[in-house]
């Protein structure tokens, strides 16, 4: 979505599908469960290690992402939590967008496990150097 007040959802579902991908699981509305191959046994196979740490990091990535969500609920919309002197929606937000940074080089590790060969995961100019974002040319 462009950005709306549904941002919270979009960013929460998001990082569940990029969980539910790599644990080849999902969990329709009714509560059943839909299991099949999955990413995560077969960098458990290779780097056991890996795998926990990325599962756990996908997990922690959503806790952060229903934080945001729990904070909708309440009135705290994302465009409310990104606002300047909101530092505890800042905070919130940038919680997310760590535990996000984080997994990602796990699943660079998946990868590298894996060996997939030279796979780039794209980065954001905001994140990979906040310091140049906004500097003039």
């Amino acid at each position: 979505d462009c950005f709306s007040d549904n941002t919270h959802y979009s960013h929460f579902y998001d990082a569940k599908g990029i969980r539910n991908v790599y644990l080849g699981k999902y969990q329709r509305v009714d509560g059943s469960v839909v299991e099949g191959p999955s990413i995560a046994s077969l960098v458990a196979a290779k780097a056991p290690d890996v795998d926990k740490q990325l599962q756990d990091e996908l997990q922690a990535t959503e806790n952060a992402m229903q934080a945001i969500v729990d904070a909708a609920g309440r009135g705290d919309t994302f465009d409310v939590l990104i606002a300047g002197g909101n530092d505890a929606g800042n905070a919130l937000v940038q919680a997310a967008v760590d535990a996000l940074t984080t997994q990602t080089r796990s699943l660079e590790k998946a990868i590298q496990a894996l060996e997939l060969g030279d796979i780039e995961l794209e980065g954001s100019d905001s994140l990979d150097n906040p310091s140049a974002v906004g500097a003039e040319s």
